[in-house]
This record gives C-alpha cells, sequence and structure tokens, in this order.
C-alpha cells in the first residue's frame, strides 16, 4: 500500500485533534470514565497497528511505530483510569490502597483481567518509552501490543458483563431497601460480583444483622416475581462459616 506525504500529514492532523480531544475530555470530566472511552481508544491502536504492518517502506514505518506507542500509552492509561474508579465506586476501595500494582492484583482478582502481571510488564514498557524515549524500546513495546490488544478486548467483555446486571443489581436493592431496616445489611458476593460467572451462576447475597423470617420470606417472594434471570440465594454471617467468611470478605459489594 502506498502512502503520499499528504496521507500522512492527514492522519497526523486527524491523530492530532484526537489528541487535543482527549485532553479537553479529561479536564472537563475528571475521572467520570466509561467503557466506550476504553472502547475507541482501543480502536485507535488497532487501526495504527494495522498501518505500521501494512506498510513496509522503513520511513513511514518508523511512524506508524511512533503513532502505535503514542496510541499504547493512551489505552493504557485509559484502561487503568477506568479500573481506578471502578474499583473506588463499586468495591469501595480506598486510594490510598490502589497503587498501581494493586490495581491490577485486584481487578485480576475480581476477574476482569486474565494476569496482573501481564498488565504490570504493559505499565513497565510504559514507563520505558515515556521517560526514554528509543528505537529500542520503543520496538520492545511494539512486540507487546498484541497481547495487549487481546487482554483490553477481554476487560471490555468482562466490565460489558457486569455493567448488563446493574438494572437487575437496581431492582434488588430496590426491593431490599424497601422491605428491610437498618438493623440489617445486604452484601453480594460470589461469581457475579468477581466476573467469572457462568449465564447459569447465581447471585449470592449475606445478610448482616437481624431479620425476621417473614421479611425475608417476602423479599425472596418479591424477587423471584421479578424479571431477574438468575437466582438469587440468600445466606447469612450468623450461621456462615468463619473460614469461608474469610475467603469472600473483600469482595463484599454492599447493596
Amino acid at each position: 500500500m502506498f502512502v503520499t506525504a499528504d496521507d500522512l500529514f492527514y492522519y497526523h492532523f486527524v491523530f492530532g485533534l484526537f489528541l487535543t480531544y482527549a485532553k479537553i475530555c479529561s479536564s472537563v470530566y475528571g475521572d467520570i470514565m466509561n467503557i466506550k472511552t476504553l472502547q475507541e481508544a482501543l480502536a485507535t491502536l488497532k487501526y495504527s497497528q494495522e498501518k505500521f504492518l501494512q506498510n513496509t517502506d522503513s520511513s513511514v514505518q518508523n511512524i506508524f511505530e511512533d503513532s502505535c506507542v503514542k496510541r499504547f500509552e493512551y489505552t493504557l492509561e485509559t484502561a487503568i483510569k477506568l479500573m481506578r474508579k471502578i474499583l473506588k465506586d463499586e468495591y469501595i476501595k480506598e486510594e490510598a490502597d490502589l497503587t498501581i500494582n494493586n490495581i491490577f492484583r485486584l481487578m485480576d482478582s475480581y476477574g476482569f483481567i486474565h494476569s496482573w502481571n501481564n498488565w504490570k510488564e504493559y505499565y513497565k514498557q510504559r514507563n520505558n518509552t515515556a521517560h526514554e524515549y528509543n528505537i529500542e524500546k520503543s520496538r520492545e513495546l511494539i512486540k507487546v501490543i498484541p497481547n495487549f490488544i487481546e487482554d483490553c478486548e477481554f476487560l471490555i467483555q468482562k466490565l460489558e458483563d457486569k455493567f448488563r446486571q446493574e438494572p437487575y443489581f437496581r431492582i434488588i436493592s430496590e426491593i431490599l431497601k424497601c422491605n428491610s431496616d437498618n438493623d440489617c445489611e445486604f452484601f453480594a458476593y460470589g461469581s457475579r460480583v468477581k466476573g467469572s460467572f457462568q449465564k447459569s451462576s447465581d447471585l449470592d447475597i449475606l445478610i448482616k444483622g437481624s431479620i425476621e423470617p417473614e421479611i425475608l420470606q417476602n423479599i425472596q417472594k418479591q424477587i423471584d416475581e421479578s424479571e431477574i434471570p438468575f437466582v438469587v440465594h440468600f445466606s447469612n454471617y450468623a450461621t456462615m462459616d468463619s473460614d469461608f467468611f474469610e475467603s469472600i470478605k473483600n469482595d463484599l459489594v454492599k447493596l
């Protein structure tokens, strides 16, 4: 495929507009990130990689190589911001606990990413090129981009699966709110919280505090008659095995 000087000028002009727009969005909206932002960032990286692989002319390839590096950095930063927001908003993690490696560890433990070590390596590669750019480091980074794309697509799929459940979680939360008082709290846990669920997986809910049997029966009846497409199972903290609770306590999500 032949690339003209006009093509390259247009390409860099459009990319410049993209980066300007991204910076404006970042400054205006701060941490308000969503999956669509990550999808768009990943699409630009995949486009750059495709152009890099298509063009064998060294002078042209160097330009696309540079573009791949920049778009890798932007996509990684977008993914990390989204991970941080989810951990703070959905899993109530404290900012002090969210070191970069802990972000990856937690997202791995919740089933959103394949391997936290992969993401640790991506971040290391990003730092290598961001702090001291050279051809050798750039080419080392280029090698990990195919795996990075696969891992980003996995993350996006898991997040989409999670957010598809959100309307049902809201229904459950509303039923619990309308039928209980301040004497008890409800926490979701298990595969539907961790993101490792199958279509047949149930939702586990832990009850902490006292609740009258007839109230729990009424809650279960309303959930059974709702549009929720999965089984909801309740367990009580008072009768739960202490070792089992220790194994799930970090995964609890308050409803």
